[in-house]
């Protein structure tokens, strides 16, 4: 599992203010996704149940490099799963997103 140091506490609100904020820069697909999500208040995950409530900036502990991430209230993993993944055909596509927690993501890697 990878692991991060903790930088900011961000509410979901303050990260779609942050991303309309950033249009001017190229944002990636994945906070793309994220924005997304939020914006269509679709952030169950579809096995545990546990809902996204807010947003972390953090820093990757073996690269340096910050990642916003996202939890649930009680501190769990969220990570972005592909409904039909992409080994299987599925597409990189809002339509085949969805917030998964990341303890199940990997369990469920592309055995569908």
């Amino acid at each position: 599992m990878v692991e991060f140091t903790k930088i900011q506490r961000i509410s979901l609100t303050e990260y779609v203010r942050l991303f309309e904020a950033d249009v001017k820069m190229q944002i990636s697909k994945r906070r793309s996704y994220w924005y997304h999500l939020i914006k269509h208040n679709n952030l169950k995950c579809p096995i545990s149940k546990e809902i996204v409530c807010y947003c972390r900036l953090d820093n990757h502990i073996i690269n340096n490099t910050k990642h916003y991430n996202f939890y649930s209230g009680n501190d769990i993993f969220f990570t972005i799963d592909h409904i039909i993944p992409k080994s299987k055909g599925g597409i990189d596509s809002i339509e085949n997103i969805q917030p998964m927690i990341a303890v199940e993501n990997f369990k469920k890697s592309n055995n569908i």
